[in-house]
Protein backbone atom coordinates (compact mmCIF):
# COMPACT_ATOMS: atom_id res chain seq x y z
CA UNK A 1 0.00 0.00 0.00
CA UNK A 2 1.29 3.47 -0.93
CA UNK A 3 1.27 5.67 2.18
CA UNK A 4 2.14 9.02 0.60
CA UNK A 5 -1.02 11.03 -0.02
CA UNK A 6 0.25 13.70 -2.42
CA UNK A 7 -0.24 16.50 0.11
CA UNK A 8 3.03 18.14 -0.90
CA UNK A 9 2.79 21.41 -2.79
CA UNK A 10 3.50 20.47 -6.41
CA UNK A 11 3.93 23.08 -9.12
CA UNK A 12 3.76 23.16 -12.91
CA UNK A 13 7.10 23.95 -14.53
CA UNK A 14 8.22 24.14 -18.13
CA UNK A 15 11.80 23.26 -17.20
CA UNK A 16 12.89 20.72 -16.29
CA UNK A 17 10.32 18.21 -17.49
CA UNK A 18 8.81 16.15 -14.70
CA UNK A 19 10.06 12.60 -14.40
CA UNK A 20 6.50 11.37 -14.78
CA UNK A 21 3.44 13.45 -15.67
CA UNK A 22 3.27 17.26 -15.47
CA UNK A 23 4.27 18.09 -11.90
CA UNK A 24 7.18 17.68 -9.52
CA UNK A 25 8.09 18.86 -6.01
CA UNK A 26 9.94 22.13 -5.41
CA UNK A 27 10.89 23.13 -1.87
CA UNK A 28 11.25 26.90 -2.22
CA UNK A 29 13.03 29.82 -3.83
CA UNK A 30 14.91 31.32 -0.89
CA UNK A 31 18.66 31.84 -1.06
CA UNK A 32 19.65 29.38 1.69
CA UNK A 33 17.64 26.17 1.65
CA UNK A 34 14.09 24.93 1.48
CA UNK A 35 12.40 22.12 3.39
CA UNK A 36 9.05 20.38 3.00
CA UNK A 37 7.91 17.23 4.77
CA UNK A 38 5.00 14.91 5.33
CA UNK A 39 4.25 12.79 8.42
CA UNK A 40 2.56 9.44 7.79
CA UNK A 41 0.72 7.70 10.65
CA UNK A 42 1.44 3.94 10.63
CA UNK A 43 0.08 3.17 14.10
CA UNK A 44 -2.61 0.96 12.53
CA UNK A 45 0.24 -1.42 11.66
CA UNK A 46 1.55 -1.53 15.25
CA UNK A 47 1.01 -5.25 15.87
CA UNK A 48 2.72 -6.32 12.66
CA UNK A 49 5.50 -3.75 13.13
CA UNK A 50 6.25 -4.93 16.66
CA UNK A 51 6.43 -8.52 15.37
CA UNK A 52 8.81 -7.33 12.60
CA UNK A 53 6.34 -8.39 9.92
CA UNK A 54 6.36 -5.11 7.97
CA UNK A 55 8.72 -4.06 5.19
CA UNK A 56 8.76 -0.38 4.20
CA UNK A 57 9.99 0.59 0.74
CA UNK A 58 10.73 4.21 -0.19
CA UNK A 59 11.53 5.54 -3.64
CA UNK A 60 12.05 9.03 -5.07
CA UNK A 61 13.80 10.93 -7.86
CA UNK A 62 16.13 13.93 -7.60
CA UNK A 63 17.36 16.41 -10.19
CA UNK A 64 19.21 19.74 -9.89
CA UNK A 65 19.86 22.36 -12.53
CA UNK A 66 22.83 21.75 -14.82
CA UNK A 67 25.09 24.51 -13.52
CA UNK A 68 28.45 24.73 -11.82
CA UNK A 69 28.54 24.66 -8.88
CA UNK A 70 25.29 22.76 -8.71
CA UNK A 71 22.67 23.20 -6.02
CA UNK A 72 21.96 20.25 -3.74
CA UNK A 73 18.95 18.06 -3.01
CA UNK A 74 18.39 15.60 -0.17
CA UNK A 75 15.67 13.13 0.83
CA UNK A 76 15.33 11.91 4.41
CA UNK A 77 12.97 9.17 5.63
CA UNK A 78 12.66 8.90 9.42
CA UNK A 79 10.88 6.04 11.16
CA UNK A 80 9.70 7.38 14.53
CA UNK A 81 8.23 5.96 17.72
CA UNK A 82 5.09 7.22 19.43
CA UNK A 83 7.03 10.04 21.09
CA UNK A 84 8.38 11.28 17.77
CA UNK A 85 11.90 9.97 18.37
CA UNK A 86 13.62 8.59 15.28
CA UNK A 87 14.44 4.88 15.61
CA UNK A 88 15.99 4.35 12.18
CA UNK A 89 16.28 6.47 9.04
CA UNK A 90 17.24 6.52 5.37
CA UNK A 91 19.23 9.52 4.15
CA UNK A 92 20.30 10.08 0.54
CA UNK A 93 22.81 12.70 1.59
CA UNK A 94 23.11 15.91 -0.42
CA UNK A 95 22.93 14.92 -4.09
CA UNK A 96 23.81 16.89 -7.20
CA UNK A 97 22.35 14.88 -10.09
CA UNK A 98 22.72 17.63 -12.70
CA UNK A 99 20.30 17.68 -15.61
CA UNK A 100 18.91 14.18 -15.13
CA UNK A 101 16.42 12.47 -12.86
CA UNK A 102 18.15 9.96 -10.57
CA UNK A 103 16.30 7.41 -8.44
CA UNK A 104 17.09 6.71 -4.78
CA UNK A 105 15.39 3.93 -2.87
CA UNK A 106 15.49 1.95 0.34
CA UNK A 107 13.74 -1.10 1.76
CA UNK A 108 13.88 -2.12 5.40
CA UNK A 109 12.12 -4.36 7.87
CA UNK A 110 10.58 -2.00 10.39
CA UNK A 111 12.03 -2.30 13.88
CA UNK A 112 9.53 -2.63 16.74
CA UNK A 113 8.04 0.61 18.06
CA UNK A 114 7.67 2.56 14.83
CA UNK A 115 4.39 4.51 14.78
CA UNK A 116 4.99 7.22 12.14
CA UNK A 117 7.20 7.95 9.16
CA UNK A 118 8.40 11.43 8.17
CA UNK A 119 9.51 12.03 4.58
CA UNK A 120 11.51 15.25 4.22
CA UNK A 121 12.74 16.97 1.07
CA UNK A 122 15.58 19.47 1.45
CA UNK A 123 17.27 21.66 -1.10
CA UNK A 124 20.47 23.72 -0.77
CA UNK A 125 21.63 26.78 -2.72
CA UNK A 126 25.25 26.79 -3.90
CA UNK A 127 24.77 28.92 -7.00
CA UNK A 128 22.72 32.11 -7.48
CA UNK A 129 19.84 33.42 -5.42
CA UNK A 130 17.29 30.61 -5.86
CA UNK A 131 17.12 26.89 -5.22
CA UNK A 132 17.30 24.84 -8.42
CA UNK A 133 16.65 21.38 -6.94
CA UNK A 134 13.65 19.20 -7.73
CA UNK A 135 11.97 15.98 -6.56
CA UNK A 136 9.49 13.65 -8.27
CA UNK A 137 7.69 10.31 -8.09
CA UNK A 138 7.91 9.86 -4.32
CA UNK A 139 6.40 6.69 -2.89
CA UNK A 140 6.37 4.90 0.44
CA UNK A 141 4.93 1.38 0.43
CA UNK A 142 4.55 -1.26 3.06
CA UNK A 143 4.30 -5.02 2.61
CA UNK A 144 3.33 -7.50 5.29
CA UNK A 145 5.91 -10.23 5.70
CA UNK A 146 4.14 -13.56 5.99
CA UNK A 147 6.57 -16.00 7.64
CA UNK A 148 7.08 -19.34 5.94
CA UNK A 149 4.47 -21.86 7.06
CA UNK A 150 5.64 -25.46 7.03
CA UNK A 151 2.64 -27.78 6.62
CA UNK A 152 4.56 -31.04 6.93
CA UNK A 153 8.06 -32.49 7.09
CA UNK A 154 8.70 -36.23 6.93
CA UNK A 155 11.71 -38.52 6.51
CA UNK A 156 11.56 -42.22 5.61
CA UNK A 157 14.08 -44.84 4.51
CA UNK A 158 13.29 -46.50 1.19
CA UNK A 159 14.03 -50.06 0.01
CA UNK A 160 17.51 -49.13 -1.26
CA UNK A 161 18.53 -47.77 2.14
CA UNK A 162 18.43 -44.10 1.15
CA UNK A 163 16.42 -41.63 3.25
CA UNK A 164 13.74 -39.64 1.46
CA UNK A 165 12.81 -36.23 2.87
CA UNK A 166 9.53 -34.58 1.85
CA UNK A 167 7.96 -31.34 3.02
CA UNK A 168 5.20 -28.89 2.10
CA UNK A 169 4.80 -25.15 2.63
CA UNK A 170 1.58 -23.11 2.68
CA UNK A 171 3.26 -19.77 1.95
CA UNK A 172 6.76 -18.36 1.56
CA UNK A 173 8.20 -14.85 1.79
CA UNK A 174 11.71 -14.08 0.48
CA UNK A 175 12.62 -17.74 0.83
CA UNK A 176 16.03 -18.33 -0.76
CA UNK A 177 16.63 -22.02 -0.02
CA UNK A 178 16.23 -25.00 2.31
CA UNK A 179 18.99 -27.22 3.65
CA UNK A 180 18.32 -30.76 4.81
CA UNK A 181 20.53 -31.43 7.84
CA UNK A 182 21.25 -34.60 9.77
CA UNK A 183 22.82 -35.53 13.09
CA UNK A 184 23.80 -38.57 15.12
CA UNK A 185 22.98 -37.01 18.48
CA UNK A 186 20.62 -34.10 17.74
CA UNK A 187 23.23 -31.47 18.63
CA UNK A 188 25.97 -31.64 15.98
CA UNK A 189 24.50 -31.11 12.52
CA UNK A 190 25.82 -31.46 8.97
CA UNK A 191 24.29 -30.44 5.66
CA UNK A 192 23.03 -33.16 3.34
CA UNK A 193 21.39 -31.26 0.49
CA UNK A 194 20.29 -27.79 -0.57
CA UNK A 195 16.93 -27.17 -2.27
CA UNK A 196 16.01 -23.86 -3.90
CA UNK A 197 13.03 -22.09 -2.34
CA UNK A 198 10.16 -20.40 -4.16
CA UNK A 199 11.05 -16.85 -3.13
CA UNK A 200 7.63 -15.40 -2.40
CA UNK A 201 4.56 -17.59 -2.84
CA UNK A 202 1.10 -17.89 -1.28
CA UNK A 203 0.27 -21.28 -2.78
CA UNK A 204 0.98 -24.74 -1.40
CA UNK A 205 4.31 -26.12 -2.60
CA UNK A 206 5.92 -29.56 -2.24
CA UNK A 207 9.63 -30.28 -1.90
CA UNK A 208 11.73 -33.44 -1.78
CA UNK A 209 15.36 -34.48 -1.59
CA UNK A 210 17.32 -37.65 -0.85
CA UNK A 211 20.05 -38.61 1.58
CA UNK A 212 21.63 -41.37 -0.54
CA UNK A 213 24.09 -42.50 2.13
CA UNK A 214 22.48 -41.87 5.53
CA UNK A 215 23.94 -42.41 8.96
CA UNK A 216 23.33 -45.94 10.20
CA UNK A 217 21.39 -46.44 13.42
CA UNK A 218 19.58 -43.64 15.23
CA UNK A 219 19.62 -40.49 13.13
CA UNK A 220 18.00 -37.07 13.34
CA UNK A 221 16.89 -34.77 10.54
CA UNK A 222 15.75 -31.15 10.33
CA UNK A 223 15.20 -28.41 7.76
CA UNK A 224 17.09 -25.15 7.79
CA UNK A 225 15.30 -22.37 5.89
CA UNK A 226 17.25 -19.28 4.77
CA UNK A 227 15.84 -15.98 3.46
CA UNK A 228 17.51 -13.77 0.85
CA UNK A 229 18.70 -11.46 3.66
CA UNK A 230 20.32 -14.33 5.56
CA UNK A 231 17.64 -14.76 8.22
CA UNK A 232 17.08 -18.41 9.03
CA UNK A 233 14.70 -20.72 10.83
CA UNK A 234 14.60 -24.44 11.63
CA UNK A 235 11.91 -27.08 11.50
CA UNK A 236 11.12 -29.49 14.28
CA UNK A 237 13.58 -32.38 14.50
CA UNK A 238 12.56 -35.77 13.09
CA UNK A 239 14.14 -38.97 14.40
CA UNK A 240 14.61 -42.08 12.31
CA UNK A 241 16.04 -45.55 12.91
CA UNK A 242 18.17 -46.15 9.82
CA UNK A 243 19.01 -49.67 8.68
CA UNK A 244 22.38 -50.40 7.04
CA UNK A 245 22.57 -48.87 3.58
CA UNK A 246 22.97 -51.39 0.77
CA UNK A 247 24.34 -48.80 -1.65
CA UNK A 248 28.07 -49.06 -2.39
CA UNK A 249 30.58 -46.37 -3.25
CA UNK A 250 30.16 -44.19 -6.30
CA UNK A 251 32.42 -41.60 -7.93
CA UNK A 252 31.78 -38.80 -10.40
CA UNK A 253 32.63 -37.33 -12.79
CA UNK A 254 34.50 -40.04 -14.62
CA UNK A 255 36.86 -39.33 -16.37
CA UNK A 256 37.99 -36.45 -14.14
CA UNK A 257 40.35 -33.54 -14.76
CA UNK A 258 40.77 -31.95 -11.33
CA UNK A 259 38.25 -33.06 -8.70
CA UNK A 260 36.47 -36.36 -8.15
CA UNK A 261 33.54 -36.74 -5.76
CA UNK A 262 33.20 -39.92 -3.71
CA UNK A 263 29.89 -40.79 -2.06
CA UNK A 264 29.01 -43.69 0.19
CA UNK A 265 27.76 -44.55 3.64
CA UNK A 266 29.68 -42.84 6.46
CA UNK A 267 30.98 -46.22 7.60
CA UNK A 268 32.63 -46.74 4.20
CA UNK A 269 34.26 -43.33 4.05
CA UNK A 270 36.10 -43.41 7.35
CA UNK A 271 39.37 -44.34 5.62
CA UNK A 272 40.08 -43.68 1.94
CA UNK A 273 43.22 -44.59 0.01
CA UNK A 274 44.00 -43.94 -3.65
CA UNK A 275 46.15 -46.38 -5.65
CA UNK A 276 47.61 -46.30 -9.14
CA UNK A 277 47.00 -49.06 -11.71
CA UNK A 278 50.30 -50.64 -10.59
CA UNK A 279 49.13 -50.82 -6.97
CA UNK A 280 51.19 -47.88 -5.67
CA UNK A 281 49.64 -45.85 -2.85
CA UNK A 282 49.42 -42.28 -4.20
CA UNK A 283 47.28 -40.87 -1.38
CA UNK A 284 49.99 -38.33 -0.53
CA UNK A 285 49.58 -36.75 -3.98
CA UNK A 286 45.92 -35.89 -3.48
CA UNK A 287 44.04 -33.41 -1.33
CA UNK A 288 40.83 -34.63 0.29
CA UNK A 289 38.01 -32.36 1.43
CA UNK A 290 35.18 -33.66 3.61
CA UNK A 291 31.84 -32.13 2.55
CA UNK A 292 29.97 -34.26 5.06
CA UNK A 293 30.36 -37.75 6.51
CA UNK A 294 29.02 -39.44 3.35
CA UNK A 295 30.62 -37.24 0.70
CA UNK A 296 34.29 -36.50 0.01
CA UNK A 297 35.86 -34.35 -2.67
CA UNK A 298 39.34 -35.34 -3.86
CA UNK A 299 41.64 -32.92 -5.68
CA UNK A 300 43.57 -35.10 -8.15
CA UNK A 301 45.47 -32.39 -10.04
CA UNK A 302 48.69 -33.83 -8.60
CA UNK A 303 48.15 -37.19 -10.32
CA UNK A 304 49.37 -38.21 -13.78
CA UNK A 305 46.89 -39.32 -16.43
CA UNK A 306 45.73 -42.91 -16.03
CA UNK A 307 43.47 -45.30 -14.13
CA UNK A 308 43.26 -45.07 -10.34
CA UNK A 309 41.46 -46.99 -7.61
CA UNK A 310 39.83 -45.72 -4.42
CA UNK A 311 39.73 -48.30 -1.65
CA UNK A 312 38.00 -48.13 1.71
CA UNK A 313 36.82 -50.80 4.14
CA UNK A 314 36.66 -53.59 1.59
CA UNK A 315 35.10 -51.52 -1.21
CA UNK A 316 36.89 -50.41 -4.38
CA UNK A 317 35.88 -47.97 -7.15
CA UNK A 318 37.93 -46.70 -10.06
CA UNK A 319 38.26 -43.44 -11.95
CA UNK A 320 40.24 -42.18 -14.92
CA UNK A 321 42.43 -39.10 -14.57
CA UNK A 322 42.47 -37.09 -17.82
Amino acid sequence: MDLLTGEYRAIRMDFPAAHNGDYFFFSGCNSVKGTIYQDIDVSHLATDIDNMNINFSFSGYIQVANEDPADGAQMLVEYKNGMGVTIVSYNTGIQKAKGAWTEYNSTLTSPPGVRSVRVTLKSYTYNGSSVDAYFDDLSLYYVRIVPLKLISFDVVQDMSGAVQANWKTANEMNNDYFELQRSRDGSEWENVARVKGAGTSNTERSYATTDLYPLTGQAYYRLKQVDYDGKMSFSKVKSLKVAENTLSLRTYPNPVASKVVVEGSPELLTSLKVYSATGKDVSNAIKMISVNSSRKEINVTGLHKGIYFIRTNGKTVSFVKD
